[in-house]
């Protein structure tokens, strides 16, 4: 299999942008999704750990922000994270938050984060329980989708609940279904270390089923940085429509800050990986400058998967499930929805559910 890679060229635009565009480093989150914050006078930590998690997992991925009375990012070097007393070695680290990947011993785990800054010490204590697995057992599920929403493509993968492996990476998951949906793929790195999605390819599926059309929210966005007709038929990838370009992926609606090898899913996980032409800032998950209103699709995704794994068959004969279902999707794709569109057609599909499940007339 070849790799594109595009070394030099990704110096270029890292540096293109900090040069031109000054783009300050920011958030990478929408609508608080944190699970949990503790703060004080001085100091305030922030997590997306879920304290009292049951879990099969070998390894738990999680981020940290920790922020002082002027909402500027305290130093890792006034920050402690360990897991039953032994420090948690950093994945990444940036000007927003700081990332984390910790092995599960049997039984209890007692993850602490403490801070001792400015003469003020806070912690906080999260419990993870492991239970017993063998690799390759099934431990759960995860919801997967992958969208080009950004150029009209709509979904390359509609959303789907696909089984979690113990042992598996996020780099296998994703290599797993692209293949199991007919894709094949570029990439740099392997597939356990370094692993950045380059390209997308087609195999047994074509990937441009309608031609592409950047919507025009996005192009009045971008200004004129696009070109419609710079892509490859049998390709989508970095660089293609322009040099901002290519595959970025959430978890729970934060857009992580490592590649897809470091990161270690848990059950119940939304991850969505979205082909973006903007470094990020068409899809939410932007360096501060994000193109639209930062909205979380993940509940209305969620939906969405639910009926496809199980259900489609069944629940689209229903007219007004169709038309609910319709509606979500077109919603989902829009680039530049709101959060109120978001929440009213996941109230209208549940309300279209409800009324036939409690009609009695389901299968």
């Amino acid at each position: 299999m070849n790799k594109r890679k595009h070394i030099l060229m990704n110096l270029m635009v890292i540096l293109f942008i900090v040069s031109i565009f000054q783009i300050k480093i920011g958030p990478v989150y929408a609508n608080d999704v944190p699970k949990e914050k503790i703060t004080n006078e001085t100091i305030s930590i922030e997590t997306n750990i879920e304290d009292n998690l049951v879990t099969k997992l070998d390894k738990l991925t999680f981020d940290v922000w920790v922020r002082d009375v002027n909402d500027e990012k305290i130093d890792i070097d006034y920050i402690s994270v360990t897991n039953n007393g032994k420090n948690i070695p950093i994945n990444w680290n940036d000007d927003e938050k700081t990332s984390y990947t910790t092995d599960l011993v049997i039984g209890k785990n007692n993850i602490n984060i403490e801070v001792n800054y400015s003469n003020t010490k806070i912690n906080k204590n999260y419990v993870i329980m492991k239970e017993e697995a063998e690799d390759g057992d099934v431990i759960g599920n995860i919801i997967f989708s992958m969208d080009a929403f950004t150029i009209g493509l709509g979904y390359i993968v509609e959303p789907i609940k696909v089984d979690l492996i113990k042992g598996e990476r996020a780099s296998e998951l994703l290599v797993r279904i692209l293949e199991s949906n007919g894709f094949d793929y570029d990439f740099t790195g392997t597939i356990n270390q370094s692993f950045y999605l380059a390209a997308i390819a087609a195999a047994e599926n074509e990937i441009y089923t309608v031609e592409p059309e950047i919507p025009e929210a996005l192009k009045e966005a971008l200004e004129g940085n696009y070109n419609e007709n710079n892509y490859d038929e049998n390709y989508l990838g970095e660089f293609d429509f322009n040099s901002l370009s290519g595959w970025m992926y959430s978890v729970n609606n934060i857009f992580p800050n490592v590649g897809y090898a470091d990161y270690y899913l848990k059950d119940g996980d939304v991850i969505r990986t979205q082909f973006t032409l903007a470094l990020g800032s068409d899809i939410g998950g932007g360096w501060g400058n994000n193109f639209f209103e930062l909205v979380n699709k993940d509940a209305l995704t969620s939906a969405i998967a639910e009926i496809n794994t199980f259900h489609r068959d069944e629940y689209l004969q229903y007219e007004d499930i169709e038309k609910a279902y319709n509606h979500s999707l077109t919603i989902l794709q829009k680039v530049n929805a709101s959060q109120v569109e978001i929440d009213d057609a996941l109230l209208d599909l549940e309300n279209a559910v409800n009324v036939i499940e409690n009609s009695g007339n389901l299968n």
